[in-house]
């Protein structure tokens, strides 16, 4: 598994914690109790549709072990789609991953022509940062 996947997994469960012990410091829920119902449904939610907008950015697929952060368990169609996005992150790797970089890199202030010349020559295109 991804090291961003297993990042999404455990900060789920040190969230949930701070949530609660937030919440009962404020008084919203009594100290002796834990998150349930439509609050702690609502937090997974959340949670895994934030990591899957990261994983998305970072990876053009969502988080695997998704269904393990919505639903506390494991089942057999989040096997099947992790499965898929296994699949799905291995062809980007091959052949999309540098342009991601590259516009991530842009995005952080790497310089154009810096950026531009860690791309494969198939995908600089005119003005990509080779001087002619």
């Amino acid at each position: 598994m991804d090291c961003l996947d297993r990042t999404n997994v455990v900060q789920t469960a040190f969230c949930k914690e701070v949530l609660q012990s937030v919440l009962q410091k404020l008084g919203i829920i009594p100290f002796d109790e834990h998150l349930s119902g439509a609050m702690l449904t609502t937090y997974k939610l959340m949670w895994a549709n934030n990591g899957d907008c990261i994983s998305r950015q970072y990876t053009g697929t969502a988080a695997m072990k998704g269904d393990l952060t919505r639903y506390g368990e494991r089942k057999f169609s989040g096997m099947m789609k992790d499965g898929y996005n296994s699949a799905h992150r291995y062809y980007q790797n091959l052949f999309r991953d540098s342009y991601r970089q590259v516009l991530i890199d842009l995005m952080q202030g790497v310089p154009h022509s810096e950026a531009f010349s860690s791309l494969p020559p198939s995908l600089r295109g005119k003005g990509g940062g080779e001087e002619e």
